[in-house]
């Protein structure tokens, strides 16, 4: 099955509550290698050695979590609501790049809501999206003052 059908097959809804939470959706909305270990230093560590959320932090794939954002940029970049919505999400950054924006938009305050935008997008197209709260409380939580 190819991403964006994945994508369109995950519930419309995401619930976390804490970073622990935040990661394992992460884990599951973009496939990643549970065998792949992140290193910011780029050296391996023995993962015994670490506590338990540094251990949870480099269980990331960031090759998956890149060609997984990569794929879902493309499939909501034609859409001028989401142009839109990119453009103002970067602004919190002091940037006009809609692929920071689009950054802002998976983090942790905002994936939940960003994740059921995508999910009515790829499912019912604009309707649905505008259609859907939570498009409507990110317009609003990033509208230009």
């Amino acid at each position: 099955m190819d991403y964006i059908e994945y994508y369109k097959s995950l519930p419309s809804a995401l619930i976390y509550s804490n970073d622990a939470e935040y990661r394992k959706i992460l884990r599951k909305v973009f496939q990643f290698d549970p065998s792949v270990r992140y290193s910011y230093d780029g050296k391996a560590k023995p993962l015994e050695s670490l506590d338990s959320i540094s251990q949870d932090e480099l269980l990331f794939d960031e090759d998956k979590i890149s060609d997984a954002m990569d794929k879902i940029y493309r499939a909501t970049s034609t859409c001028f609501h989401f142009q839109d919505l990119y453009k103002n999400a970067a602004a919190t950054m002091l940037s006009t790049s809609p692929e920071i924006g689009h950054a802002v938009l998976c983090s942790y305050d905002n994936f939940n809501k960003f994740h059921t935008c995508v999910w009515h997008y790829l499912n019912g197209g604009e309707y649905s999206l505008c259609s859907c709260l939570q498009f409507n409380e990110l317009v609003a939580k990033f509208s230009i003052k």
